[in-house]
């Protein structure tokens, strides 16, 4: 896997894990109740010396694409990169792009048998006009996977309407054909497919949920890694494969409402999450974005690979997902 987008050399010293500080990516602009400004998002780049993930606000208009692309060209360290995703989970019925993407998928008679398969496309569509703003400012031969500006299509719902979503709005009937005309009249395309691979809160195999403090959550935590491997990731790489884009993450982790911080602070996840880490590596996920670095290790949630910053490294010190993944990295060069 390919290893970026870490914000605190301080503590994670290897590049790698992704820290979030809210949302996705390195700093998130999806909520609207964010009061981290684009210019303090760009600094803490510069500063960290780490790549910027930046979602455009659902709402966004063209105008408001350009300027934003403007700036962040203009004032991230230029040997940085960029990576840019219209809005965040619109498929997500918490999201506030989801009723409205479904409405507008309808009024445009985009392609898509029912609202679902209407609202992805329109997200799709819409992203595209994101890219066409972005590759306008930072120029066609600065885009691209491995480039300053990487188009990023996140989706982690029903594989297949994001499919559909490709196939009839980006392309005109799949892989290896022209850019639709009607849709994508400027020929804009993705330059990676991400996907959030989060293992529970459901127990897959045994039905129920996981628990973090059954003796036997070890051999089921593993169980889930592979059964979301087979059911979850592989679908969207084959995806992935057909239309030549590579296979990251936006988010991606441990999920669970159940006794989540005894599992997450138990020496035994060190283990499950490294060979996590090399299902994701050996099934061509090349960018694990892990949410969170930091996050409190509670009961009905402990997302973070540390409980907090004050926490040592070491598996012995409480830190075991943390202690993972720094060894994953220095034996994954």
């Amino acid at each position: 896997m390919r290893k970026v987008i870490t914000i605190d050399p301080t503590l994670l010293a290897i590049p790698g894990v992704a820290a979030y500080y809210t949302s996705n990516g390195v700093v998130s602009t999806t909520y609207t109740n964010s009061d981290l400004s684009y210019e303090w998002m760009i600094d803490l780049c510069n500063r960290t010396g780490r790549d910027m993930w930046v979602n455009v606000p659902a709402f966004a208009d063209h105008d408001f694409m350009t300027q934003l692309a403007t700036l962040i060209k203009t004032n991230l360290n230029p040997n940085l990169k960029v990576y840019v995703e219209y809005s965040n989970e619109y498929w997500n019925w918490i999201s506030v792009a989801t009723e409205y993407s479904y409405a507008e998928g309808a009024r445009l008679g985009l392609p898509g048998s029912n609202k679902w398969y209407q609202g992805t496309a329109w997200c799709v569509y819409h992203a595209l006009d994101v890219f066409k703003a972005f590759e306008d400012v930072f120029g066609a031969a600065n885009t691209g996977y491995g480039k300053r500006l990487i188009r990023v299509i996140a989706h982690s719902s029903n594989s297949d309407g994001l499919n559909s979503a490709l196939r009839d709005v980006v392309y005109s009937g799949g892989p290896n054909t022209a850019f639709n005309p009607t849709w994508n009249p400027y020929g804009q395309k993705p330059d990676v497919l991400a996907i959030a691979p989060y293992i529970g809160p459901d127990d897959p195999i045994n039905g129920g949920k996981l628990d973090g403090a059954d003796p036997q959550i070890a051999a089921k935590f593993r169980a889930a890694v592979d059964w979301t491997i087979i059911n979850y990731v592989k679908p969207f790489r084959t995806i992935a494969q057909n239309y030549g884009l590579p296979l990251v993450t936006y988010e991606g982790g441990q999920q669970m409402d159940t006794h989540a911080g005894a599992w997450s602070a138990n020496p035994l996840i060190y283990a499950e999450y490294q060979h996590l880490l090399d299902q994701l590596n050996a099934n061509g996920v090349k960018l694990f974005n892990h949410y969170t670095l930091y996050g409190e290790f509670s009961p009905g949630g402990a997302w973070g690979l540390k409980n907090d910053p004050g926490k040592p490294n070491t598996t012995a010190g409480g830190s075991p997902k943390f202690q993972a993944a720094q060894d994953w990295l220095i034996a994954n060069p």
